[in-house]
């Protein structure tokens, strides 16, 4: 006779939430991985101008270097992917180490946390392509991704000003349905984002309706990755942001989120 029921809600109200300090250490290290993309685009500008050999590890190195000078901490290496390698959402090099070279497409995604304790995470990608301009499969895909975050994002506000709770679960489906109404359906290949705590992947509402469907409400303290992404055979394009949730309003942490993709100057 016993009701077995999910401790899924209690867990997030919990471990889930953050408090002010822990808002601030995700402010701090969301403003440093900014910065770090910017740092490491530069790198990659630079090799190419100089007409230098620049690989992925390489460049993954320099973003290690930079977590030590910011005091951050990290779980895994920093996710940096060129040509056919960004097809891969969860692309790891391994043995592998691509050189960059003209017109081709990147993308990085990269986290980490302060080096003291009860600091919370932040995790962000952005894209490139090493021209001074890129393709129009490229640029449309983007522009796709991008309105789909932004729909993600206006749709929470929006709901949060009428007081109405918004589950991980709607937050999906808002995002995937501006991907199908783009004709992309088909090249979504993972949830839309996943919370973001003490852990790189947290225990609040995921962004997600169909690999672990996740009901619960965005509530206030939670914070989480909103980051649609498209993956094609040749190609893979994700923008991904940080928000969380303080006084019934939606923060956008860290910095501005990327509209146009990184080119070179």
């Amino acid at each position: 006779g016993i009701r077995i029921k999910s401790s899924a809600p209690l867990v997030q109200k919990t471990i889930g939430v953050l408090d002010s300090r822990q808002i601030a250490s995700h402010e701090k290290a969301g403003k440093a991985l900014y910065e770090i993309i910017t740092e490491s685009w530069d790198l990659i500008t630079s090799c190419i101008r100089k007409n230098r050999a620049v690989t992925e590890k390489e460049v993954q190195a320099f973003i290690l270097e930079r977590y030590r000078e910011n005091n951050l901490l990290t779980e895994h290496l920093p996710l940096v992917a060129f040509a056919g390698n960004t097809a891969d959402p969860h692309y790891d090099t391994g043995t592998r180490d691509t050189v960059l070279e003209k017109n081709m497409p990147v993308q990085f995604d990269i986290w980490g946390r302060l080096d003291v304790p009860g600091s919370v995470y932040a995790d962000i990608s952005w894209a490139g392509f090493t021209a001074p301009s890129c393709p129009a499969p490229l640029a449309k895909s983007f522009a796709a991704v991008m309105e789909a975050r932004d729909a993600v994002t206006n749709f929470i506000s929006r709901q949060l000003d009428k007081n109405v709770p918004v589950s991980g679960a709607e937050a999906d489906l808002i995002a995937r349905s501006v991907l199908d109404g783009s004709g992309y359906g088909y090249a979504v290949k993972h949830r839309t984002g996943h919370a973001i705590d003490l852990e790189l992947h947290g225990y609040g509402g995921n962004l997600d309706s169909v690999e672990f469907p996740d009901d619960r409400p965005l509530i206030g303290g939670s914070c989480f990755s909103v980051e649609p992404g498209l993956y094609f055979k040749d190609f893979g394009i994700r923008t991904e942001i940080n928000c969380y949730i303080i006084n019934n309003s939606l923060v956008i942490s860290g910095g501005s989120p990327q509209k146009d993709i990184l080119l070179l100057k």
